[in-house]
């Protein structure tokens, strides 16, 4: 009978004074309220015991929710609710979150309220049994969280992947791919902010770089196009512009030299098309690439170049010139064959 009394007022304490626990969400209820600081009551209490508490004092929540499925305010008000499972589900992953941590103190209130929001938890909880046990989902986070990956990036990526039918565990091997061809991880985390699928467009970004890397691009441009594209088509558009440039002979060493000089990456189709033309008028790939090595404003080799044809100059004339790194100005005002 002791015990007894004890459980009860210790489920009543529970209830009526703050509540330390590992999660605290942020999320709206009835007459979408914002509630600020909410926090689960991890602790197990008998429904039959705290039943008659909640029915005295919280009617309003007597019939759908129990004590394993509420949502406590730091005050010990009861705010809202998780499901039962959803309750569980947080519960089991607070433990192995801790246990993958390990005391490396990656892994604290905050972080983990930002990461597993109310949603999340409801959705990792209902398909649990999908390969999003909290034992694999912690082991996931923390991994993430030792990359550098942000919280919120983190929670994008797991309700992509529930949402989808996604394994969690490609997450981390496709972020060391991109680290280990020299992705920096600030490049990462701003890509995986503009991006609403970051899921599978961080797949993509894998060919993407891949591809890029094996063109010889720089590092340093490598980030460059990534940052400077909003979304996973411009860094396709920009990877399938260089093949055709590296295809029309120009260098490693140029196609990086174009990349460090575009203020707009979106421009490099712009370049491409000019060096295109260009080699339509004769214009070898060694007097284009010394045309870039010497930092020449392409576009306007290109009008130069055509109002010499239109004086007769021959294309074969034109490229001599250039080879023999004549200046446009001395190229320019070539008129022998006006």
């Amino acid at each position: 009978m002791l015990r007894k009394c004890f459980t009860i007022l210790l489920a009543i304490l529970l209830l009526a004074s703050p509540v330390s626990a590992f999660f605290s969400f942020d999320f709206s209820i009835s007459q979408n309220r914002a509630v600020a600081g909410a926090t689960i009551a991890a602790e197990t209490i008998a429904d039959a015991m705290v039943s008659n508490y909640i029915e005295e004092n919280h009617p309003e929540y007597s019939d759908a929710y129990t004590v394993v499925s509420l949502i406590f305010d730091p005050t010990g008000k009861i705010i809202g609710k998780l499901s039962s499972k959803g309750l569980k589900y947080a519960d089991n992953l607070y433990r192995y979150l801790k246990k993958a941590d390990n005391g490396k103190g990656l892994v604290n209130p905050d972080v983990a309220n930002k990461i597993f929001d109310k949603d999340l938890i409801e959705k990792l909880a209902e398909k649990e049994n999908k390969g999003y046990g909290p034992k694999t989902v912690a082991k996931n986070t923390v991994k993430l969280l030792e990359e550098g990956i942000k919280p919120e990036n983190i929670n994008k990526l797991f309700k992509d992947a529930v949402e989808n039918d996604k394994k969690v565990g490609w997450i981390d091997n496709r972020i060391e791919t991109l680290e280990e061809n020299e992705v920096d991880i600030d490049t990462i985390n701003d890509f995986m902010e503009k991006s609403s699928n970051p899921y599978d467009d961080l797949r993509h970004l894998n060919c993407k770089v891949a591809t890029l890397v094996a063109l010889g691009i720089s590092k340093d441009n490598l980030n460059k196009i990534i940052k400077n594209s909003k979304n996973i088509k411009d860094i396709y558009n920009c990877k399938e512009d260089l093949k055709k440039l590296k295809k029309m002979g120009i260098t490693k060493e140029n196609l990086n030299k174009i990349i460090e000089n575009l203020k707009d990456i979106k421009d490099i189709t712009k370049i491409r098309k000019t060096i295109g033309d260009l080699k339509r008028r004769k214009i070898s790939k060694e007097s284009i690439n010394k045309l870039i090595e010497n930092g020449y404003d392409l576009e306007k080799v290109k009008e130069i170049i055509k109002e010499l044809r239109n004086k007769g100059v021959p294309s074969k004339i034109i490229d001599g010139l250039i080879k023999k790194e004549y200046s446009l100005k001395e190229i320019s005002a070539f008129n022998k064959f006006k």
